[in-house]
């Protein structure tokens, strides 16, 4: 077995005790120092490829989840049939949350304008065999045509690389151009699908 996946196992299963989190952040935070991706299965029984050495895989591979309380929100509200957008879906973890919820007749659309973000979420649908959640590599904005995506070159604060961080607006540590994405509204798309 994965030596690395064998400490995962043991790290999502103590999280569940309040405060360990400040003892697993130090083993957290030591893994992210060497990029490496992994298939694993959340705490959703969903299966997510992630990175260990970035900001929300490390938090999924260690803890089994990032969102946990935009989750437990969606757990509340959404039944099956509905329809869910989710703009800025990076991995796929809130979408095929979603997907599971609204199933069989539901649908979620899920926007990730960074192109390698949307590889992964591509494979993450297909993994996990989601045909309701459609991937629309395209960011979300008040008017549609293209734009210059800005992401960062440092590590974020706790040493992970933070894919999830593209901006439109580059300045400061955000700076780095990422290229082009196109761009749409939400009335545009839902007028158009």
């Amino acid at each position: 077995m994965d030596p690395l996946i064998a400490l995962r196992g043991v790290t999502t299963m103590v999280r569940r005790i309040p405060g360990t989190v400040y003892a697993l952040e130090s083993v957290r935070r030591w893994f992210c120092r060497v990029p490496r991706s992994r298939v694993v299965e959340d705490f959703d029984g969903t299966l997510l490829e992630v990175r260990v050495d970035e900001h929300m895989g490390s938090h999924i591979f260690w803890y089994g989840s990032y969102s946990r309380e935009v989750l437990e929100v969606l757990a509340r509200i959404l039944r099956p049939g509905m329809q869910v957008l989710d703009v800025g879906g990076n991995i796929g973890e809130v979408a095929l949350f979603a997907a599971k919820r609204v199933a069989p007749r539901g649908r979620v659309v899920c926007f990730e304008p960074m192109a390698s973000l949307a590889r992964i979420l591509r494979g993450n649908v297909a993994r996990n065999s989601a045909a309701i959640v459609e991937v629309v590599e395209c960011g979300i904005s008040d008017h549609s045509g293209s734009a210059p995506l800005f992401t960062t070159a440092e590590r974020f604060h706790d040493g992970t690389v933070h894919a999830g961080l593209a901006t439109l607006y580059g300045q400061g540590e955000r700076a780095v151009p990422a290229g082009a994405i196109r761009l749409t509204t939400i009335d545009e798309y839902v007028r158009e699908h």
